[in-house]
């Protein structure tokens, strides 16, 4: 999930979506996985992919910033 914030730093939305689907993905499928192995439980893995989503968030925040814009005030 993290090339989402990749793609928004370069200004590249196709890349910002795919690095979104490729992380949720790999997550719809493994989480699953490991489910049917008996490893976790389904709040485990919805609870590791929120906590996941806002650890990225907030270093995405804190090192880049909320977006600039430049439109006439």
């Amino acid at each position: 999930m993290a090339f989402h914030f990749v793609g928004r730093t370069r200004r590249q939305p196709l890349l910002a979506w795919a690095g979104l689907a490729t992380g949720l993905g790999g997550g719809s499928v493994l989480g699953p996985g490991r489910m049917l192995q008996g490893a976790h439980f389904l709040t485990h893995t919805l609870w590791a992919g929120l906590v996941c989503w806002v650890v990225i968030l907030t270093l995405y925040l804190a090192l880049i910033g909320l977006p600039k814009h430049t439109g006439a005030a």
